[in-house]
């Protein structure tokens, strides 16, 4: 199983999300509380969603 940086890293890499780093963060989501700075990180990820920074497969 990926870390969130993993994914975000990979996303970030790729400038998309595919359907497998969607899986993987999917599960990433629901399986655990955040701390602030994953939090950070996950509104940055929206950030680059919402201005067509990363796209969606």
């Amino acid at each position: 199983m990926l870390t969130l940086l993993d994914v975000i890293q990979e996303i970030s890499r790729l400038g998309k999300i595919t359907p497998e780093l969607g899986q993987e963060l999917d599960i990433l989501l629901w399986s655990r509380p955040f701390n602030d700075s994953e939090i950070t990180i996950l509104r940055q990820l929206d950030q680059w969603i919402s201005s067509g920074l990363v796209q969606i497969d």
